[in-house]
């Protein structure tokens, strides 16, 4: 039967093209949905990986800033001079901006004849703004961030202690 060909009962009636068109528009439209869908994960699955890899790279370089503060403590107690507490930020290196706090507590102990010293140091290193507590770090009023920025989702810190014998 060809489009309007009389049928068996004598009306005309439109067959082919006309009466499956919506089919294609749906097919078109679902393809058209689950391409979008893939896209936004594949868009959120690369924005994931793009800021774990960047706090990755902040955690690091967090332990590497408490590690020299670790290394400065170990140097000025070997030498006599490290202070209770010191604190410094770091303004020249890939170090930039990392607020390091070190704390040094010399103990003697007497054993039998020797009398034996032992230095504690304590390395913080941080970046940011704590967000639990929503104090700023020094490094950030050195740098020029506002005071009442609110908390950073880049905020990172560690603390290291090493004790040797001196």
């Amino acid at each position: 039967m060809r489009l309007n060909e009389k049928s068996q009962n004598g009306k005309n009636q439109k067959i082919g093209l006309i009466q499956h068109g919506g089919f294609m528009l749906m097919t078109a439209l679902f393809v058209v949905v689950v391409l979008a869908a893939m896209v936004m994960a594949m868009l959120n699955l690369s924005l994931s990986q793009t800021a774990s890899y960047g706090m990755r790279l902040q955690s690091t370089r967090a332990t590497l800033a408490a590690q020299s503060g670790l290394e400065w403590g170990l140097f000025q107690g070997k030498n006599g001079r490290c202070m209770e507490s010191s604190h410094f930020v770091l303004k020249e290196s890939d170090l930039t901006g990392f607020d390091v706090e070190v704390t040094c507590s010399l103990s003697r102990f007497v054993e039998g004849d020797d009398v034996i010293e032992l230095l504690q140091i304590e390395s913080i290193a941080q970046l940011g703004r704590d967000p639990w507590s929503g104090e700023q770090s020094r490094s950030d009023s050195v740098f020029g961030a506002e005071e009442n920025s609110g908390t950073s989702s880049d905020y990172v810190y560690r603390k290291l202690s090493q004790i040797i014998e001196l």
